[in-house]
C-alpha cells in the first residue's frame, strides 16, 4: 500500500469511529424522546387524572356520609356533581392510549358498583328508600373496598411507570454522556496507533528523520562525498543505509580515477615528443595533447606508438569528467 493511501486510512478510522458514536448516541437520544414524550403525553395526564378521580371519589364519600348524619335527602342529589367529575376524569384517563383506556374501564366499572351501593345505602339510611340497612351499607363496603383496591392499584402502576420513564431518560443522559467519552478516547487510541505506525513507517524507509535524511542529500548534491551518513543497527534496506553504501564506496572509486589519471599523464609525457613530430608531419602545430584526440576521434590513421598515450589520455580526461559530475 502507497503512502498516501494509508496517511488516507487515518482519517477515514476516525469517521468511522466518529459515526459509530453518533449512531449510538442517536439511538440512545431517540428512546429518551420517545420516553418524554410518554411522559408528557400519557403518563403525566395519566397521574392527574387518577388525582382527579381520587378526589372525587372522596368527595362522593364525604358528602353521601355528611347526608346520613345531617338526615338530608338532597346530599344524593349533590353527590351527582362529583360523581360526574368522577366520570370526567375516566373519560379523560380512557382518552390517553389502550393502556390507560383498559384501566379506565375497569376503575369506571367499580366507580359506578360503588355509587350505586353508596347512593340505595344512604337512602335506605335515611329512610327514603325501603331495604335492609345492613345489607346495603355491606354492600356499599364491599363495592368501596373493590374501587379503593383498583383506584390504588392503578395509581401506584401510573406513578412508577411514570417515574420509570424520568429515570430511563435521565440515564439516557448518561449513557449518551459515556458513549461520546468512549468514543472521544476510541478516537484519541487510534490517532496516537495511526500516527505511531505511520511516523514508524516513514522512518523505517528513511532510515532517520526526515531532516537527516534531506540535509545528507543536499550534501551530496553539493558534491560532498565525506559526509558520514550513520545507519540503525539491523537497517538494510533504508534510504540512509544505501547511500551510506553509496559513500562508501566512493573513495575507491575516487582513488582508482586518480590513478589511471596518474599512469594516463606518465604515458602522455613519455609521448609528447612523438606526438609532436607526428603533428609536424601533418604540417599542424600540437596545441595541447587534448587536440590530438580529435583526429583519434575522427577515426584517422595514428602511428601504433602514439595510439596508446591517446587512448589513455582520452579515458583520463573522461574518468575525470564523470568524477567531476559525481
Amino acid at each position: 500500500m502507497r503512502f498516501k493511501h494509508r496517511m488516507w486510512l487515518l482519517p477515514a478510522m476516525m469517521a468511522v469511529i466518529l459515526s459509530s458514536g453518533i449512531t449510538i448516541n442517536s439511538r440512545i437520544g431517540a428512546q429518551a424522546s420517545a420516553d418524554l414524550l410518554r411522559v408528557q403525553d400519557v403518563q403525566y395526564p395519566a397521574v392527574e387524572a387518577l388525582r382527579a378521580l381520587d378526589q372525587a371519589f372522596t368527595d362522593v364519600q364525604d358528602t353521601l356520609r355528611q347526608g346520613v348524619t345531617e338526615g338530608d335527602p338532597a346530599s344524593i342529589e349533590a353527590s351527582r356533581e362529583h360523581a360526574e367529575s368522577a366520570r370526567a376524569a375516566l373519560a379523560r384517563l380512557a382518552g390517553l392510549d389502550p393502556g390507560t383506556r383498559t384501566l379506565a374501564r375497569g376503575l369506571g366499572e367499580h366507580f359506578e358498583r360503588y355509587y350505586t351501593a353508596a347512593t340505595q345505602a344512604t337512602a335506605v339510611l335515611m329512610g327514603t328508600r325501603a331495604g335492609d340497612p345492613a345489607a346495603a351499607v355491606g354492600r356499599m363496603q364491599d363495592a368501596l373496598q373493590a374501587l379503593a383496591g383498583s383506584l390504588e392499584t392503578g395509581r401506584a402502576g401510573a406513578v412508577t411507570e411514570f417515574r420509570d420513564l424520568l429515570s430511563g431518560s435521565a440515564a439516557a443522559v448518561s449513557r449518551t454522556t459515556m458513549v461520546s467519552l468512549v468514543t472521544a478516547l476510541v478516537m484519541l487510541l487510534a490517532l496516537v496507533a495511526g500516527s505511531w505506525y505511520l511516523i514508524d513507517r516513514v522512518l523505517a524507509a528513511l532510515g532517520g528523520e526526515p531532516e537527516d535524511a534531506v540535509e545528507v542529500v543536499r550534501r551530496i548534491a553539493d558534491g560532498d562525498f565525506t559526509t558520514d551518513v550513520g545507519a540503525r543497527p539491523g537497517d538494510d534496506s533504508s534510504v540512509v543505509r544505501r547511500m551510506n553504501w553509496h559513500l562508501s564506496r566512493e573513495p575507491r572509486r575516487s582513488a582508482a580515477r586518480r590513478g589511471r589519471a596518474a599512469i594516463a599523464q606518465l604515458w602522455v609525457a613519455a609521448a609528447t615528443p612523438q606526438m609532436a613530430a607526428w603533428a609536424r608531419a601533418r604540417r599542424e602545430p600540437l596545441k595541447s595533447p587534448i587536440a590530438a584526440l580529435q583526429p583519434l576521434a575522427m577515426g584517422e590513421a595514428i602511428p601504433g606508438g602514439l595510439r596508446l598515450a591517446l587512448a589513455l589520455l582520452r579515458g583520463s580526461i573522461s574518468a575525470n569528467s564523470c568524477g567531476a559530475l559525481h
